[in-house]
């Protein structure tokens, strides 16, 4: 590999946290790293962009879940797990 060259790939990042500074830092470094980055401090905003566009990564605070309103934060967790295991079983029929 030449020098300089990076093995990450860039990535649509969705970030959700009830902390707006949190969510602020942690955008500008991975935008800074080329990546797309989704920033998000209401959980139905970002339910609504994870049942309808293709995210790579979500980070997410598990303390969030207290403060956010929990209804909301759940049905964003089961869904991110549902997108996920459909991803995997549509990746692992490929590979056969």
């Amino acid at each position: 590999m030449p020098v300089g060259e990076s093995l990450v790939t860039q990535a649509r990042v969705l970030i959700i946290d009830d902390e707006k500074f949190i969510v602020e830092g942690i955008s500008q470094h991975l935008t800074a790293l080329g990546n797309e980055v989704l920033p998000f401090v209401d959980p139905a905003k970002a339910l609504e962009v994870i049942e309808s566009e293709e995210i790579d990564l979500v980070l997410t605070d598990s303390k969030s879940a207290t403060r956010l309103l929990s209804l909301v934060w759940f049905r964003l967790i089961n869904t991110i797990r549902k997108k996920a295991a459909r991803l995997a079983a549509a990746d692992a029929q490929q590979d056969d």
